[in-house]
């Protein structure tokens, strides 16, 4: 190429560079609000309200991750409404004087009243629009949420940051709340066969008595003293709140999705009536088969091999492997009668599968789930149970 026509080659190229130099959405680091946490409720008049948790940057310095930062608070609270949910954000920063970022939020917290009108739309838009991080935990509420959102957490900084290390702690030894990120949620409602469905968040009320009762004044000296608590389960029908798992049955619920596969039982001690025993379950493997029978039956085979300890015996020791059959029978019963239950209230009393017990049969018999409408056979199957437990140890020092 001779020197003339790279020359008519080049020029164009440095002018252009000239024109697209920059950001045109380009905003200045100490110009942003960080939002941590979205809440979002609906008012009397059928209004979105939607609460934002922003932090304070002169109020985080000097302090650390895992303590409180004494009593004054890392955050604030900004609430705005609207007839949309975009409308409400954008209503919100008229009260800002810096532009909202929604780059950092780790948590997206649903009132029950939002949740049962469905949530779909809503996640829609956390889902399609690039400003919103797609892994965030998903909760829903049946407290009041401004008191969730503004509750100072006793060992954390923020409430974000107890939800985000609550479902990422490696260390985390409960399976009475099951984590659900947003893209999880998201897959679970546009798949057939499977169901979407998020952890509970509460005030855990350390004085007085539960809601409902006493005067006013006690119920706000309550809410002072109050921690953040995450147990228990919504479950929801295309979009739309369907039932609540207590956290007991979320324990079962986590087996079979392998997220945290443990938890912990107590049993009355069959050598010696009302003497109890705890038991913790330390690893669960377990196994659906899908059948279609000729006359057109659907039915499952759910097999469970259990790792158990015995943790505490209350010094009746074990004397030898009969007396450990015996207490791993009685397990073994308890746990597949609760499962019947289990069972039983999502087919009869919620009609939900949230286990994907559907998804596993689309895949098995593909011609004849094109044929069938799943949330009406699904209260029908036909669900058998088999439970298969072992003991690691005694619960005493040998």
């Amino acid at each position: 190429m001779k020197p003339r026509e790279i020359c008519k080659f080049m020029i164009p190229l440095l002018l252009l560079c000239l024109v697209v130099t920059g950001c045109w959405d380009e905003r200045p680091l100490d110009r942003r609000s960080y939002v941590t946490m979205l809440g979002i409720d609906m008012t009397e008049q059928n209004l979105f309200r939607v609460f934002a948790q922003v932090v304070i940057p002169r109020k985080l310095v000097g302090g650390g991750q895992g303590g409180g930062g004494g009593e004054e608070k890392t955050f604030a609270i900004l609430s705005a409404e609207g007839t949309t949910l975009l409308e409400a954000l954008r209503n919100m920063e008229t009260v800002e004087s810096r532009s909202l970022d929604f780059g950092h939020v780790r948590a997206y917290i649903f009132s029950e009243k939002v949740a049962r009108m469905g949530i779909s739309p809503l996640i829609d838009l956390f889902m399609r629009s690039p400003q919103f991080p797609s892994d965030v935990w998903i909760l829903v509420t049946k407290e009041d949420l401004g008191k969730i959102m503004e509750k100072k957490h006793f060992a954390e900084q923020m409430p974000a940051v107890f939800i985000d290390v609550f479902f990422k702690g490696s260390g985390q030894q409960t399976s009475q709340a099951i984590p659900m990120p947003l893209w999880e949620f998201h897959r679970n409602l546009v798949n057939t066969g499977l169901e979407p469905f998020a952890p509970s968040i509460l005030l855990k009320r350390d004085v007085g008595e539960a809601p409902g009762g006493g005067s006013t004044d006690k119920k706000e000296d309550e809410d002072k003293e109050a921690n953040l608590q995450i147990k228990g389960t919504y479950l929801f029908h295309r979009g739309a709140l369907a039932g609540e798992l207590s956290a007991y049955e979320t324990q079962y619920f986590n087996w079979f999705w392998r997220k945290r596969q443990f938890g912990t039982f107590v049993i009355e001690d069959p050598r010696f009536p009302d003497r109890n025993q705890t038991i913790t379950v330390q690893k669960v493997d377990h196994l659906v088969d899908p059948f279609y029978s000729p006359d057109g039956q659907i039915s499952f085979r759910i097999k469970l091999d259990i790792v158990a300890f015995l943790d505490e015996s209350l010094g009746f020791t074990i004397k030898d492997s009969e007396q450990m059959k015996l207490i791993e029978q009685t397990v073994r019963h308890k746990i597949e009668q609760d499962l019947y239950y289990f069972m039983a209230k999502l087919q009869q009393d919620f009609r939900v599968d949230p286990l994907g017990l559907g998804y596993k049969f689309r895949r098995r018999y593909p011609k004849v789930w094109s044929q069938l409408n799943w949330y009406e056979e699904w209260p029908k199957a036909f669900v058998k149970i088999e439970v298969n437990v072992k003991f690691r140890n005694r619960g005493e020092i040998q």
